[in-house]
């Protein structure tokens, strides 16, 4: 799921007091999960439609287009904590904590409510008349399929399964601030992947030939993700920048492809560490962008249309999928016909995220042309000038 890319208070503008670079790995990873839901199918070799052997093996890693949800983990970890390392917000007394909590459910339900209640009465999953309707909206009140084996991606909105999870981390990240401050992130760090990965050993162990996805991609797998993402912002605010921030970056990009080439290689075993390969290779590329000054690199993340699909990425997350499901009435876009229907999904994907973007996560903001960068730069002040004769007394 992606971060919230916003403070968490509704009426601020999302690009105030935001690293344009963060805002364009968002666009980034937005870009990767939409990808990822049209065409990936296409490319995993063991999926009903697969395409040619000769075509998957060449272009495996066209399959993993979901990995922007671990990119989207490390900077929901970096952009929750920012405040709080920069000293601006505090996690001291109950009232913060209540601060906090309101705050974040402002920010990350009314969307996720609308969405999940539009999608189960479209979708009718289950029928009105079934009696497991009532327990299915508990489970999304609650975002409680998070921890259910056989509903982790619900039905009616199989992404909302990340969004869960953010919501969950949500209500942990206070105590994940108590044990920054009472261990430092090093070592809370190693805690929190040694969790993730019994966690996720045990989901692969408990359920041979399958996975318990509640504990290989739930809260407890992605634990660290979140928490790397926290000791970035940590470091980024006490000054640290990497020496060579393009090498930094590339490096982190090649990091990332290694670990979709052992991915695919290995057994499945691999998936244990695998995520937290990815998530050092994002990482590494976070730290190095926002080591650079200027240059293509930096240009790639920090150009406005990027930034702006970044800034639209939670409303253009939960939207993707239901539009994707009613457009091409099936699980993947069909590429019989693609020149016509692609268009038009994503015509109506922006159209849709842009309205949702703008009247509900930021309804309460006066100004609507901020929020897609098109604000004019306010006119310089002129500087009165002082004309002192010549012949003045200056001493």
């Amino acid at each position: 799921m992606p971060p919230s890319n916003a403070p968490d208070t509704r009426n601020d503008n999302p690009a105030a007091g935001k690293l344009d670079v963060i805002n364009g790995l968002r666009g980034a990873a937005i870009i990767a999960v939409v990808w990822h839901h049209l065409f990936g199918l296409y490319f995993k070799p063991d999926s009903v439609i697969a395409l040619a052997p000769e075509i998957t093996h060449r272009l495996f890693f066209l399959s993993y287009g979901w990995i922007g949800v671990q990119l989207f983990f490390v900077l929901s970890g970096f952009v929750l904590y920012l405040p709080f390392a920069r000293g601006k917000a505090g996690m001291e007394t109950r009232a913060d904590w209540k601060q906090f909590y309101l705050r974040r459910a402002a920010r990350l339900l009314p969307l996720y409510y609308l969405v999940a209640l539009l999608c189960l009465v479209l979708n009718q999953v289950p029928p009105v008349h079934d009696l497991r309707l009532p327990l299915e909206l508990v489970s999304i009140a609650g975002a409680l399929f998070t921890f259910a084996p056989h509903g982790f991606q619900p039905h009616l909105n199989p992404p909302l399964w990340s969004l869960g999870v953010e919501i969950w981390f949500s209500i942990l990240f206070p105590a994940m601030i108590l044990a920054f401050r009472r261990w430092g992130p090093v070592r809370t760090l190693l805690a929190a992947t040694a969790l993730s990965w019994v966690s996720r050993g045990l989901g692969l162990a408990l359920s041979p030939g399958h996975q318990i996805l509640p504990l290989t991609m739930g809260l407890s797998a992605n634990l660290e993700i979140f928490a790397l993402g926290m000791a970035l912002a940590q470091t980024y605010v006490a000054g640290v920048r990497v020496r060579w921030p393009q090498l930094v970056t590339l490096g982190g990009a090649a990091l990332v492809a290694l670990s979709l080439i052992t991915a695919e290689a290995a057994g499945r075993w691999v998936q244990i560490p695998f995520s937290d390969m990815v998530a050092l290779g994002f990482a590494a590329m976070i730290a190095g962008l926002l080591s650079l000054e200027a240059g293509w690199l930096r240009a790639a993340f920090a150009n406005r249309p990027i930034q702006v699909l970044g800034m639209m990425c939670f409303s253009l997350y939960v939207w993707h999928e239901p539009l994707l499901r009613h457009v091409f009435e099936a699980d993947a876009a069909p590429l019989d016909d693609l020149a016509r229907t692609l268009p038009l999904y994503l015509f109506l994907l922006l159209g849709v995220a842009a309205l949702s973007y703008r009247f509900i996560e930021f309804g309460r903001s006066a100004n609507w042309r901020a929020l897609f960068l098109i604000d004019r730069p306010a006119a310089p002040v002129p500087v009165p000038t002082i004309t002192v004769p010549r012949d003045a007394d200056l001493g």
